[in-house]
C-alpha cells in the first residue's frame, strides 16, 4: 500500500499477524510513503528495502530490547546504516551457493587459511566461512567491500566476525557482530552505530576459536581461524 504522503498516522511496516483477510486469503503487506519522496533521500530508499527484506523473509535480526545496533552489517539489522545484507541472511535466501561457504566444526583443531572474497561482490571463490557451534549456534565470517551497493570508504572495509542463533525470533538478537565494536560510524539517522571491520593484524578470539587477518590483496582478504 502506497499512501499521498508521510503523515505522523500513517503506520508504516510490514503487517503482522493477522494480516489483511480480502476474499478468503490473508495478505501480509507493507504501508510505506509515495515513491517521490524517496529520490535524494537514503533513509527512506533504505525504510523501502528494508521493507521489501520482509515480504521476501527476513526478519529483524537486531537485539531490540539490548543492544539495538548489534548487526549492523545488513539492513534488516540496522536499516539506516547500510545498503547491503550481511552474508548469512544472502546464504539463507541462497544468493550465496553452498559451494560458496568454508563450513569449519566446533570440533575443528587444524589450523586453515582462507581467502574471502567481497560477500557483496561477483568476484568468484569463498564468500564465507561459517563455524558450527551447536545444532542452533554458528560463527559467520566475512569480507566487505566497497561495491554499487556497498559505498564505503577504504578505511571502513575489512572482515568481520558474528554470531548467529536460530532460536532468536525478529528482533531479539539472531544476528550479534562481535569484531571491532569500538570501530564506530554514523548511520542516516544520526545514530552510533559499530562498524566491526578488521583489517590485516587484528584478530578476535571467541567460543574457543582465535580469528585472524593476515593480508589484504586484490581479491580479498586472507584470513587464518585455529582453535584457541
Amino acid at each position: 500500500i502506497i499512501t499521498p504522503d508521510w503523515k505522523e498516522n500513517v503506520e508504516a511496516g510490514v503487517s503482522g499477524a493477522p494480516g489483511l483477510n480480502v476474499d478468503g486469503k490473508t495478505f501480509f503487506y507493507s504501508n510505506s510513503g509515495p515513491p517521490g519522496d524517496y529520490i535524494g533521500d537514503s533513509r527512506l530508499i533504505n525504510f523501502t528495502t528494508h521493507e521489501v527484506g520482509h515480504i521476501i523473509g527476513l526478519t529483524h535480526i537486531y537485539d531490540l530490547y539490548n543492544q539495538q545496533y548489534s548487526a549492523t552489517w545488513d539492513f534488516m539489522g540496522a536499516t539506516f546504516a547500510m545498503t547491503d545484507l550481511i552474508g548469512w541472511n544472502k546464504f539463507f535466501l541462497s544468493w550465496i551457493d553452498d559451494s560458496q561457504v568454508n563450513c569449519l566444526s566446533s570440533t575443528s583443531t587444524t589450523q586453515s587459511i582462507h581467502l574471502l572474497t567481497s560477500v557483496g561482490s561477483s568476484t568468484p571463490g569463498t564468500k564465507m566461512v561459517i563455524i558450527k557451534l551447536s545444532p542452533t549456534t554458528a560463527l559467520g565470517i566475512e569480507n566487505r567491500r566497497q561495491t554499487e551497493i556497498d559505498k564505503l570508504k577504504s578505511s571502513d572495509e575489512g572482515v568481520i566476525v558474528y554470531k548467529i542463533d536460530t532460536t532468536k525470533v525478529g528482533g531479539t538478537g539472531a544476528i550479534k557482530v562481535l569484531s571491532n565494536l569500538n570501530k564506530i560510524v554514523p548511520d542516516r539517522a544520526g545514530n552510533a552505530v559499530p562498524l566491526s571491520t578488521m583489517t590485516p593484524g587484528e584478530s578476535i578470539t571467541t567460543d574457543g576459536f582465535t580469528i585472524k587477518v593476515l593480508k589484504r590483496s586484490i581479491n580479498g582478504d586472507f584470513i587464518s581461524i585455529s582453535k584457541s
